[in-house]
C-alpha cells in the first residue's frame, strides 16, 4: 500500500527511479517509516518512508512545528553538515516552521555544538540539526533540541510522533524559502553569535599554551569553520590537512568519517610527520566529536575517548576548586571514579545518550549549581568542558587537549608519559567497545537477542566466571529503564550489552585489567564474543 500510494503522489523523475528498484529494495525502502526518538532519525538518503528525503522531512518538521506552535513557540535554531541534501533539508524545516509564524535563525554549515549554543543564545524554543554525524556518506539526520540546547527528551519527542501520525506527507504546503527570509521570518545566524560562541569557548581556558603544533583534519565536514582560527587564536601551530578540511559528501579519503576509526589518520600523519607535529586532531563531521594521535616515542600513538577521559577529567581537576562534578555514560571508565575522588570532586553516572548530560546540566542550572560543573563525556569521543551548551563539543576539548600538551611538553613529557603516571597512580585497565550488526534488522531483533541473553544467561566469558548480573531494563540506581545488561565478570572485568539507539547494533563495553600471567583477558572474552554472535 504505501508503495502503491507513494507512486501516486511522487514526481516522474522520482516515479523512474522507482521503477528501477529491485524487489529487495522496495521492501527495505517502503518497509515502515524511519522511526523518531530522542535521537531524531537517521537513515538512508533516498525515496520511500523508511528513507531520509524531502517528504519525511517536511512531514516530522510540520510535526514539530504543530506542536511548538501549541506551545506559542515562537523562535527555532537550524543548522546543517556537509552532507548530501543537508543544505536543502535545513531550507525546506526552515520554510515549514516560517509558515507557523516561528522564526528561524538559520546557520550554514555549522558545528552540531554551535547549534546548540545558537539555541541559548537567540533564546530559542527549539533547535535542529541536519546531520547523521560519522556515518558514511549515504546517509543524513535529523536532530532536534529543546529550549535549552538539549536533544530532547522521551515525552516531547512521544509529542511529536503523535503528531506526525494525523499528517499527510504528500499534503504539505511549503512556502518559498527566499520569500520567507524577506519577511524577516528566515534570518542569517549572526557573526556576533559565532565571537560569543568562542568567547563562550576560551573562558574554559586553564593555561596558556606554548609551542604546540597540531596537523587538524576536519574529515571534511564543518569542524574547519570553527576550530583552526579557535587554536591559532590559543598560540597553537596549525597545519590543515587540506584534502580533509574542504567540504566533501563523499568523504573520498574517509569513507567512514568516524574519529575512533585508525585508518581516518592515515593522511594526516604523513602531514605530521612532515611538520613534525606535537598532536593530531580529527573532528568528525559535524564537529561534535573529537579524536587524538600524540607523537611519542618516534610514533604516532592512538588515544581512545576513554584516554582522553582519563586525561582531561584529571587535568581540569587539577586546575578548578575543588569539589567539583564530573559526568560520565555509564559504559565510559570508572578509572575517572577514582580520580575525583583524590580532588574531593564528585562523579554523576547518566545513561549512554549524550543528552543525559545535558539533562543533569539542566538540574544543576535549576539550582543556580552550574558552575559545580567540571567535564562530562562519554567513551565515544564525546566531550564537554562548560556549562554554555548542552551538547558534546570538540572544540573545547580541542583547545583543552593543546593545553595539556603543553603542559606537558614544559616538562619533556607527553601526553603519553602523563597517561602512564596516572595508570601507576590509580590502575592499569583497558576498554573496548565491539559491535555486532545485525544486517537490514529492526529493534524487535535486537531486543530478541537481549532477551535471550537475559533468559539464557551466560555462566563465563573468556574464561572469567560471571560473578553477577546487572539488568536495567526496569531501571536501576535513579537511572531511567533501558535496555541494558551488564556482566561483571571475576578479576574485576566487565561486559556490557547494549543496543544502538542509531543503527542496527549490539554493541559490547568491556574493561579489563591487565594479568599477563592469564594471558590477554581481553581477546579471549572477544574469541567468545564472536562465537556468540555467529
Amino acid at each position: 500500500m504505501q508503495w502503491d500510494y507513494w507512486y501516486k503522489n511522487v514526481t516522474n523523475k522520482e516515479r523512474e527511479i522507482m521503477d528501477r528498484m529491485s524487489q529487495k529494495e522496495r521492501l527495505d525502502c517502503f518497509k515502515g517509516d524511519l522511526e523518531f526518538g530522542t535521537a531524531g532519525m537517521r537513515g538512508l538518503i533516498g525515496i520511500g518512508s523508511n528513507r531520509m528525503n524531502d517528504y519525511v522531512i517536511a512531514r516530522v518538521t510540520e510535526a514539530l512545528a504543530q506542536v511548538l506552535n501549541e506551545q506559542n513557540a515562537r523562535k527555532i535554531a537550524i543548522s546543517y553538515d556537509t552532507r548530501f541534501c543537508s543544505k536543502q533539508f535545513a531550507e525546506l524545516a526552515a520554510c515549514i516552521c516560517a509558515k507557523y509564524g516561528i522564526t528561524v535563525y538559520l546557520a550554514d554549515c555549522m558545528p552540531t555544538p554551535f547549534l546548540s549554543f545558537m539555541v541559548r543564545y537567540y533564546h530559542c524554543d527549539s533547535g535542529i540539526m541536519i546531520t547523521a554525524s560519522h556515518n558514511p556518506k549515504e546517509y543524513n539526520g535529523y536532530k532536534v533540541y529543546d529550549s535549552t540546547g538539549c536533544q530532547i527528551l522521551p515525552e516531547i519527542a512521544d509529542k511529536i510522533v503523535k503528531q506526525m501520525e494525523g499528517v499527510d506527507l504528500f499534503n504539505i504546503k511549503v512556502p518559498n524559502f527566499e520569500k520567507a527570509k524577506k519577511q524577516g521570518l528566515i534570518i542569517q545566524s549572526s557573526q556576533d553569535c559565532l565571537n560569543a560562541f568562542w568567547a563562550a569557548i576560551k573562558s574554559q581556558s586553564r593555561a596558556q599554551i606554548k609551542n604546540i603544533s597540531v596537523v587538524y583534519s576536519a574529515l571534511n565536514g564543518t569542524g574547519v569553520q570553527v576550530v583552526p582560527k579557535l587554536l591559532q587564536d590559543c598560540g597553537v601551530i596549525v597545519v590543515k590537512n587540506k584534502v580533509q578540511c574542504t567540504p566533501d559528501p563523499n568523504f573520498k579519503t574517509c569513507p567512514s568519517p568516524n574519529p575512533e576509526k585508525i585508518e581516518v589518520y592515515t593522511l594526516s600523519r604523513e602531514l605530521a610527520k612532515q611538520n613534525n607535529a606535537d598532536l593530531i586532531l580529527c573532528t568528525d563531521p559535524d564537529s561534535d566529536r573529537l579524536g587524538v594521535e600524540v607523537f611519542h616515542n618516534d610514533t604516532y600513538v592512538h588515544l581512545t575517548g576513554n584516554e582522553i577521559g582519563i586525561l582531561l577529567t584529571d587535568y581540569l581537576l587539577s586546575h578548578s576548586p575543588r569539589g567539583g562534578c564530573i559526568m560520565r555514560s555509564i559504559v565510559s571508565t570508572s578509572l575517572v571514579d577514582k580520580i575525583t575522588q583524590k580532588y574531593d570532586a564528585k562523579v554523576k553516572i547518566v545513561l549512554t545518550g549524550f543528552k543525559y548530560i545535558g539533562e543533569y546540566l539542566n538540574e544543576l542550572e535549576k539550582q543556580n549549581k552550574t558552575s559545580d560543573f567540571v567535564f562530562g563525556f562519554e567513551e565515544s569521543c564525546s566531550f564537554l568542558a562548560g556549562d554554555f551548551i548542552r551538547e558534546k563539543d570538540a572544540t573545547v576539548t580541542a583547545m583543552l587537549v593543546c593545553e595539556l600538551a603543553s603542559l606537558c611538553k614544559q616538562y619533556n613529557k607527553t601526553i603519553i608519559d602523563h597517561l602512564n603516571d596516572l595508570y601507576k597512580e590509580f590502575g592499569f585497565c583497558q576498554h573496548k567497545v565491539v559491535s555486532y550488526r545485525f544486517e537490514g534488522a529492526k529493534q524487535e531483533a535486537l531486543n530478541k537477542f537481549m532477551n535471550k541473553l537475559r533468559n539464557s544467561p551466560l555462566a563465563s566469558l573468556g574464561g572469567l566466571k560471571v560473578e553477577k548480573i546487572v539488568d536495567y531494563v526496569d531501571g536501576i540506581d535513579d537511572l531511567p529503564k533501558t535496555n541494558m545488561l551488564q556482566y561483571n565478570l571475576s578479576q574485576n572485568a566487565m561486559a556490557i550489552f547494549r543496543p544502538s539507539g542509531t543503527e542496527p547494533l549490539i554493541k559490547v563495553y568491556l574493561t579489563t585489567y591487565k594479568n599477563d600471567a592469564n594471558g590477554d583477558i581481553e581477546a579471549m572474552i572477544i574469541n567468545d564474543l564472536n562465537n556468540l554472535f555467529k
